[in-house]
């Protein structure tokens, strides 16, 4: 509300003082605080007509773009941005951040890389890394970047949910269950938490558990590959083979990258006898 506030006096005295740059900057600013991004664009562009250069209103406008999830757009104007003054932490960071969320991790992962190097080491930062490197594969990458911002993950529950993810993933099931428990502590519903939790607890043996949590999770993301390859896998275990494919393909359709969900979707054919669906899927993961 303060913020609203804000942005409604700067911007009657900007209708007074329409030229006054310095001004229009700070109404931008205030229009993003407040989530107005349509009234911080044209208020941006506005300012653009009369100084097509300036980089705070350029800035202002891209910020704004990422408040209504045009990353693309976002990307192009952040990305001049960056050519100019690649030195600038802000910049580069937003720039990863709307790479991150078109999928264009190795593009994220650069940019991350570069502000990690000159020492930045806020959560969001280290929780973009995290993830960029292991949705590319690069689990020994992540695992060295968590390992070495363990203490953060005390504090914040998407990036512990982040790490317990990617611990899992190599193997490290006290490490994952560990930050796991911490992200569930602050936030209950933090899907990458649950989805480890769920997993724990599956290969622990505490059936009922895991599927009411894995179930709970398609409820709220019903393309959540983990938990598909997770009840997939419970349903392979009952030797329910037909359940299994249905589940285990899903999983893999929302996760065509991941090499596991496609072994046990290749040993469920094998296990039901299906011995050339078998070989087209395990000649796939390969």
């Amino acid at each position: 509300m303060e913020a609203q506030h804000k942005y409604e006096r700067l911007f009657d005295l900007l209708k007074l003082d329409p030229d006054n740059l310095a001004l229009r900057r700070d109404c931008v600013d205030a229009a993003v605080q407040s989530r107005n991004y349509d009234g911080a664009i044209a208020v941006a562009e506005a300012g653009l007509l009369l100084s097509p250069h300036d980089d705070m209103l350029l800035f202002g406008k891209a910020n704004a773009l990422i408040g209504r999830s045009e990353h693309h757009s976002a990307i192009g104007i952040l990305g001049l941005l960056h050519a100019l003054h690649p030195e600038n932490a802000a910049i580069g960071q937003n720039l990863a951040l709307c790479h991150y969320c078109v999928g264009n991790y190795s593009d994220a992962r650069n940019y991350l890389e570069a502000v990690y190097a000159d020492g930045e080491r806020s959560p969001g930062v280290i929780r973009l890394l995290v993830s960029s490197c292991h949705h590319l594969g690069l689990i020994d990458r992540a695992v060295t970047i968590a390992d070495e911002n363990k203490e953060l993950a005390r504090k914040d529950s998407a990036l512990a949910g982040a790490y317990a993810l990617v611990y899992m993933d190599d193997s490290r099931a006290a490490d994952a269950a560990r930050c796991a428990a911490y992200s569930l502590r602050a936030n209950p519903r933090c899907i990458d938490a649950l989805l480890v939790d769920a997993t724990l607890r599956l290969a622990s043996g505490d059936v009922d558990t895991a599927k009411r949590e894995f179930e709970d999770l398609l409820s709220v993301n019903p393309n959540l590959g983990r938990a598909w390859v997770g009840l997939g896998s419970m349903a392979l275990l009952r030797r329910d083979f037909a359940q299994a494919k249905l589940d285990l393909t899903r999983g893999v359709e929302s996760m065509p990258n991941h090499v596991g969900s496609w072994h046990m979707l290749g040993w469920t054919h094998l296990m039901a006898g299906e011995l050339d669906d078998a070989e087209k899927v395990f000649n796939h993961a390969m």
